[in-house]
């Protein structure tokens, strides 16, 4: 029998905190799950068993940090799991700080956590270990940012450094658009990497029919999860795709290609020997039959994470077998594809400030 698995979970109100929640499914009844966020009326904490409400990590760790620090003292609890890429970089902080604590600490090496919240950081990172990153160009060097857009065609895309979702991202059809931002400390150049012949004719079509009021251009994410053990070895690599909606995933469903699980085992690889411990997720697209470029790292679970477990790959068990020694039962069922659907929630738990 397996004793309660006590977890706290940073930033939990947000969509990784649910999809934990998701993930964990049927098997609720073994866990104890705190949570802290800062934000108190979200309605997803009626999920937890208690929350802690904190200040936002950008800017007062100081109640964070006490909480923390009681929990791993008093040994009651097994796992801290990061929901917010802020919080993989504290959390990562604090695991080099208290080198004692790491097997339960989701996370590794503060300098990797660094790379996955910075897109500047990704490019360099993935092109001096040849991995096949998007080309990425500092907008405040002005010699190889003029460079870049003579050697890369219009449509090219702005995007911000420390992102998610394609939340302030811009698509730039004319060099003259790229003087708007030209200067930016928070934000890339890269190549767009999506179908350009559609956002082509879509902008043909609002010189003659005007802007529609709803529109996108969120194509199929490929996405590829891995997990890195303690001991730096890779325990599982899955590979998805995603219907999108407005950075959302709507449905996943696996994919075998051999090219995107083989990609996966390498970017796995050449993160565990940079001291990446814990998930890793890569977000991709993919040009042709088998050419992956990345756009994204994130070393924390993900908003398909819960779509993932249902598809057969459960990340959540694998980090506490892994990390914990704890080997929860299987989910009952195996699912051909996964579709996000919303519900109603109940009440929530009582409110309480951090230590």
């Amino acid at each position: 029998m397996i004793d309660t698995i006590k977890l706290l979970l940073i930033s939990a109100g947000s969509l990784v905190g649910q999809n934990i929640i998701q993930a964990i499914g049927p098997r609720r009844s073994l866990f104890h799950l705190e949570a802290t966020n800062s934000e108190p009326a979200e309605p997803s904490l009626a999920d937890f068993d208690a929350v802690r409400i904190v200040p936002p990590t950008s800017v007062d760790t100081t109640g964070l940090d006490r909480l923390l620090n009681a929990r791993l003292d008093q040994g009651s609890c097994r796992l801290v799991i990061p929901c917010r890429d802020e919080e993989v970089l504290w959390l990562a902080r604090h695991r080099e700080t208290h080198p004692g604590h790491g097997d339960r600490l989701l996370v590794g090496s503060a300098a990797t956590a660094e790379i996955f919240l910075d897109k500047l950081l990704s490019w360099d990172f993935s092109r001096d270990n040849g991995l096949p990153f998007l080309p990425s160009v500092d907008l405040q060097d002005t010699s190889k940012l003029d460079r870049f857009a003579r050697e890369n065609p219009f449509p090219l895309i702005v995007k911000p450094r420390k992102g998610f979702a394609s939340r302030g991202v811009w698509i730039l059809t004319h060099p003259d658009q790229l003087e708007a931002h030209r200067h930016r400390s928070d934000v890339i150049l890269q190549p767009y990497c999506g179908d350009t012949h559609s956002a082509a004719s879509f902008l043909s079509d609002v010189q003659h029919r005007g802007l529609p009021l709803f529109h996108s251009f969120e194509e199929t994410k490929h996405s590829i999860q891995t997990f890195i053990t303690p001991s730096g070895e890779l325990a599982g690599t899955f590979v998805t795709l995603h219907r999108m909606k407005r950075g959302v995933s709507r449905e996943v469903v696996p994919s075998a290609c051999q090219q995107a699980h083989d990609l996966g085992q390498r970017v796995g690889r050449v993160f565990a020997s940079a001291g990446w411990r814990g998930p890793l997720n890569i977000q991709c697209h993919r040009e042709g039959l088998d050419d992956y470029r990345i756009y994204e790292y994130n070393g924390r679970f993900t908003g398909a994470t819960a779509a993932r477990a249902l598809l057969g790959f459960d990340e959540l068990a694998l980090a506490l077998a892994s990390f914990a020694g704890i080997h929860l039962p299987p989910l009952p069922n195996r699912h051909g594809a996964a579709v996000k659907q919303p519900f109603t929630r109940g009440t929530l738990p009582p409110l309480s400030p951090a230590p």
